[in-house]
């Protein structure tokens, strides 16, 4: 890849698997469980809590932003607001009535250093009742910005918490305080067989626009 030239990537996950952030210790994950249900257990280089992906089960489309292009930012915080814009207006778009997106510092809640969608973070995309629907996260270098957005078909806590290694009282406290912290596409707009392709599709095109403009 040129590192001068903006560029869109659609990721599509081949295998179940917990993705650490860039500072998280290995023993999040309890091994044995992720290995008796076939997960993978791989590291990102960006910040913050575990990620489950899975094929078919998130929209995950990353971008990269050279320095000095008219959608990069200096500012940190600020750089993420574009992104979450047009994550919103996607989504927006296939039925998700008033989303809108976190225009101030990260808002971490208990959990949100084990889990990543248990926080919500600059630009992050949330529905009208302040469940968060995208996430994001922001790699920088010299060369420019390479940002990672995700937003779930159908928001599965279950499917992360049984294999971090916890005990049995705190999974379950666990489980019961994300079911109501985040959601999926499918939960808000009603369609959760059918909402993938359509909010990739959308969003893919508004962030090619804006990029090549």
């Amino acid at each position: 890849m040129d590192p001068q030239t903006p560029a869109v990537a659609i990721c599509h996950p081949f295998d179940e698997a917990v993705v650490l952030g860039s500072t998280q210790p290995e023993g999040v994950v309890d091994a044995e469980l992720a290995a008796m249900r076939s997960m993978s257990v791989v590291r990102r280089r960006s910040g913050g809590g575990a990620v489950w992906v899975a094929p078919g089960a998130q929209v995950w489309i990353d971008l990269w932003v050279p320095a000095g292009h008219q959608r990069w930012d200096a500012d940190v915080v600020r750089s993420f607001w574009w992104v979450g814009e047009v994550w919103a207006g996607a989504i927006e778009a296939v039925g998700a009535a008033g989303v809108t997106w976190h225009r101030g510092r990260g808002e971490p809640g208990p959990w949100a250093t084990a889990v990543c969608f248990a926080g919500i973070g600059a630009g992050e995309v949330v529905t009208a009742d302040g469940r968060k629907l995208v996430g994001l996260s922001q790699r920088r270098t010299r060369a420019g910005s390479w940002f990672s957005g995700t937003a779930y078909r159908v928001w599965e806590p279950d499917r992360l918490v049984e294999v971090l290694a916890l005990d049995e009282a705190t999974r379950e406290r666990l489980e019961g305080d994300l079911a109501g912290i985040a959601a999926g596409v499918g939960d808000v707009t009603g369609a959760a067989d059918g909402v993938v392709r359509d909010p990739l599709a959308a969003v893919t095109r508004a962030v090619i626009e804006l990029l090549a403009g």
